[in-house]
């Protein structure tokens, strides 16, 4: 079985270009001709539609490092008989590290606190008014509980933030189960883990 490696995620070294290579050369033989390749694994920035197909013709396997499979025409590639993997946990760390920061950079007013400074004020005596949040003292809502949800919404819990959740598929145990319309009204930040 043939297989090709379409780019690289900026996550991702030349060390672990070479595990993969490694991991894989037992099962299938890694090639840069991408005209009879198989299996393709790619990342998020790499489109997947009709000129993928016109590229790689002898692909069976897509394989996305990625959780979410919108930058994939999943329909044209079930109609041209080509099975579609994703990834989720491969990127999982680096989403929901990301998600965390963002949380507490909204929470503790940072943005606001970062254009004072540009301004050349010193904000103290308005923190009052900018009401910063620790991240352990908040509430705060996840709208979908997925492979990233579900790692977010424990290292809130870890760190001492009321979490509530909502999925279709049902909340974990040690979330409040609630509807993303009583979060906007009751969390202190919503984070969304789930298709638009």
């Amino acid at each position: 079985m043939r297989l090709s490696r379409w780019g690289w995620s900026p996550y991702e070294t030349s060390e672990d270009a070479l595990q993969e290579a490694r991991a894989l050369s037992d099962l299938v033989e890694v090639g840069q001709d991408r005209s009879d390749a198989e299996v393709v694994v790619l990342h998020s920035k790499i489109p997947a539609g009709r000129a993928l197909l016109d590229a790689a013709p002898s692909m069976k396997l897509l394989i996305t490092t990625t959780s979410g499979t919108d930058h994939i025409d999943l329909n044209l590639m079930r109609s041209a008989g080509v099975t579609v993997c994703r990834l989720p946990e491969a990127r999982r760390d680096a989403v929901v590290e990301a998600t965390t920061g963002m949380l507490i950079w909204a929470l503790r007013g940072f943005g606001v606190l970062d254009k004072w400074a540009s301004d050349g004020h010193w904000g103290r005596k308005n923190l009052p008014q900018l009401a910063p949040r620790l991240l352990q003292s908040s509430r705060i809502g996840v709208v979908g509980l997925g492979v990233i949800g579900q790692e977010v919404a424990r290292r809130l819990s870890g760190v001492g933030a009321e979490v509530w959740g909502a999925d279709p598929r049902g909340v974990p145990d040690g979330l409040t189960t609630s509807s993303l319309s009583e979060m906007a009204r009751e969390c202190d930040a919503l984070t969304l883990h789930c298709d638009l």
